[in-house]
């Protein structure tokens, strides 16, 4: 057995090397170490196991230590069958996320010279921008293809895929509303707002500032303001409701004389007792220990009002109710509030600087024409599709235009991640699919999806089911 170390050119290390037989066979084995490796991102390290005993030699499977450019070539290659032949594992030592250190074992029949034979690694390295002749034909464009990868372009020797993207449909009435809650506080059994009292000038600054803030802007029209006032479930229900409906008109009566308002687009309704509410509360509140019995008494008396509140009042001898009545039913005396406004159209200018400012005033196809102003492989119409997809993140037009945007800027995490938010997987999906998969470099499943895309008719797939052709038969 021979064991020994070496440290090789680019701080590529082999240790622990060892050459045994036994049972008629010959194995070497050694670990190689990355941990201070800097193989330049063209470069490569090949790494040859070789016995020797005089003019006889065996050498064994090498491996290939690359850079991270060489690496992505190399991985390219294979996928179009053309990578090279003899090799044992292929390293990317570029990967910053993958293991430092790799264990390397190979046997082979042992013959009679190999038992006093010299076990070594050689090192073969190309620090070089060229094509690596020693493995693969050399190709009149090799060095542009590698620079081409290594800027994660589309473009590969000519070969240009195109993504899919969709027109978003004119919203001819821009409609959007604003929503909060405000906690107000009125003096026992008076419905009487008082704008001083307690936390009042609080909650209402709350809807006084989103109210002023729409009326200032003269692209907005405010189309109504709905007011929805509810009561915490302690007292008589029927006093309760009562009272919402009177409190809630007294907040309606408030922003109408000091917001001049027309009152008649404020529509003000009073619920009475919100035990929708209180259950919600309970359920979110899993810390409190009487949890489960008083949602088992609200859920058991749903036609019985009265005989719930007494049979909550004396669980667990009255604890329970004192702390809901502490910390629980101040919460569900409240009128939760929504503004609703009509926005008008933009000019693309006017879109631009709105875009700065609140985007949730323009429109998707708003957005859309601002997106084509700008070139198409550019940071700002990737910007715009981006920040579409933020303000409107339900949609599936939004965001499959930010995934289309990814994928020319060879963005796969960005690209899966946007694309798989999209409900309506159609043709121009599965097209756009299959470019993330062209940028995984998995080329047989992109034209897969190509081909599933062009059968529904989308354009775009036909096109690059002929560039992917073109590739695998390059």
């Amino acid at each position: 057995m021979i064991s020994f170390s070496v440290a090789a050119q680019n701080n590529v290390t082999v240790t622990d090397t060892e050459f045994t037989h036994s049972g008629g066979m010959a194995q070497v084995e050694f670990q190689i170490d990355l941990n201070r490796s800097n193989v330049k991102k063209r470069s490569f390290v090949l790494l040859v196991p070789v016995l020797e005993n005089g003019d006889l030699k065996k050498e064994f499977a090498p491996v290939l230590v690359n850079g991270k450019v060489r690496h992505k070539a190399l991985r390219r290659m294979e996928a179009l069958g053309r990578g090279p032949t003899g090799i044992g594992e292929t390293i990317n030592a570029g990967d910053k996320n993958a293991p430092t250190t790799h264990f390397y074992s190979a046997t082979t029949p042992l013959e009679p010279w190999m038992v006093n034979a010299t076990f070594s690694v050689r090192f073969e390295h190309c620090d070089c921008s060229g094509p690596m002749a020693t493995l693969k034909p050399s190709q009149k464009h090799e060095k542009e293809k590698e620079k081409e990868e290594e800027d994660k372009q589309l473009d590969l020797s000519g070969i240009r895929f195109m993504t899919s993207f969709k027109e978003p449909p004119l919203e001819e009435v821009k409609a959007r509303s604003e929503t909060g809650t405000a906690n107000l506080d009125f003096a026992t059994g008076s419905a009487t707002l008082n704008p001083n009292f307690r936390n009042n000038a609080t909650e209402l600054a709350k809807i006084g500032e989103m109210i002023e803030r729409v009326k200032v802007n003269p692209a907005i029209n405010i189309t109504k303001i709905t007011l929805d006032g509810y009561a915490s479930p302690e007292g008589n229900a029927n006093q309760n409701m009562a009272l919402s409906v009177s409190r809630v008109n007294s907040l309606k009566e408030h922003l109408s004389s000091r917001y001049s308002v027309d009152q008649s687009i404020i529509h003000a309704t009073g619920h009475g007792e919100d035990w929708r509410g209180l259950e919600r509360l309970l359920i979110d509140r899993e810390q409190l220990a009487y949890r489960r019995e008083a949602l088992l008494i609200i859920r058991s008396e749903r036609t019985n009002v009265e005989r719930r509140k007494t049979r909550l009042m004396r669980l667990q001898g009255g604890a329970p109710y004192r702390d809901m009545l502490a910390n629980l039913y101040p919460i569900l005396r409240r009128v939760d509030y929504e503004l609703h406004f009509n926005v008008s159209a933009f000019s693309v200018d006017e879109g631009k600087r709105v875009l700065e400012t609140d985007p949730s005033l323009l429109s998707l196809d708003e957005m859309f024409t601002i997106a084509r102003t700008y070139p198409r492989n550019s940071p700002e119409r990737r910007r715009v599709f981006n920040i579409a997809a933020e303000t409107f993140p339900s949609s599936d037009i939004a965001n499959f235009n930010a995934a289309s945007l990814a994928l020319e800027a060879a963005d796969m995490e960005a690209a899966q991640e946007y694309l798989f938010k999209v409900a309506n997987r159609d043709a121009a999906w599965e097209n756009n699919l299959g470019m993330l998969h062209v940028l995984k470099e998995e080329y047989d499943i992109a034209l897969e999806q190509f081909q599933k895309a062009a059968n529904q008719g989308n354009a775009e797939a036909r096109q690059n089911i002929a560039e992917i052709d073109k590739l695998l038969t390059d």
